[in-house]
C-alpha cells in the first residue's frame, strides 16, 4: 500500500481515507469484558460521573477526548473514551475510532456531546475487528520526507494524516472555522 504523499493531502482526506473505509468494515461482538462495562455504564444513573473520575487515570482515553474537543468542539461522554479505549487498545485505533465517530455525528446532523446512546447506534453489533483497523491504520499514513514537501502549502507534520489539521477540515469543527473566519 503506498502512502499519502503530501502534495495528495485535501480538506476531506480523513473523511475518505479513514472514515467512509471504516463504514464499510464488518463488525465483531465485544468481548466479555468490554460488554459486561457497557451494560454497567448504561444501567447505572451514576455511571457517568464514576466514569470522570476513572479516566483520569487512562491517558488514550483522555487523549480521545482532549482531541475531540480540541478539533471539532465536540464533547465526548467519558463513558464512549472508556468503552472505546477498552476495545482499540492502542492510541491510533482509539483516535481513528474517534474520527469516525465524529463523522457519523455529522453525517446524521447530531449535534453536541458524543454519549453512550451514540456509541450504542453506530456500534449496535460491536466494534470492527483490530486487523481491519490496522489496515485502516496503514492506509492513512504519510510520506513525510522531507523533499515530499517541497512545494506544498504544507509543513512538515507527522507520518499519520489524521495529524493533519487541514486533511480533516471537511468533517467541521474548530479548525474548519477559523479557516472560515
Amino acid at each position: 500500500m503506498r502512502p499519502v504523499l503530501p502534495k495528495d493531502i485535501k480538506s476531506d482526506s480523513v473523511a475518505t481515507i479513514v472514515c467512509e473505509p471504516m463504514s464499510k468494515l464488518k463488525s465483531v461482538p465485544m468481548d466479555m469484558d468490554t460488554t459486561s462495562v457497557m451494560l454497567k455504564f448504561m444501567m447505572d444513573p451514576g455511571s457517568k460521573l464514576a466514569a470522570e473520575g476513572i479516566i483520569k487515570q487512562v491517558w488514550q482515553a483522555t487523549a480521545m477526548r482532549e482531541r475531540m474537543k480540541g478539533q471539532f468542539g465536540r464533547d465526548m461522554d467519558p463513558r464512549v473514551a472508556i468503552l472505546l479505549t477498552m476495545w482499540a487498545k492502542s492510541i491510533g485505533s482509539c483516535l481513528l475510532y474517534m474520527y469516525y465517530c465524529h463523522w457519523m455525528c455529522e453525517k446524521k446532523g447530531i449535534k453536541g456531546e458524543f454519549t453512550i446512546d451514540h456509541l450504542v447506534e453506530f456500534f449496535p453489533m460491536g466494534f470492527f475487528e483490530e486487523e481491519d483497523i490496522h489496515k485502516v491504520w496503514d492506509s492513512q499514513k504519510v510520506d513525510n520526507r522531507r523533499e515530499n514537501f517541497d512545494g506544498t502549502e504544507l509543513t512538515g507534520g507527522g507520518d499519520n494524516l489524521i495529524d493533519y489539521a487541514l486533511a480533516s477540515q471537511s468533517m467541521g469543527g474548530v479548525a474548519a472555522e477559523k479557516e472560515e473566519l
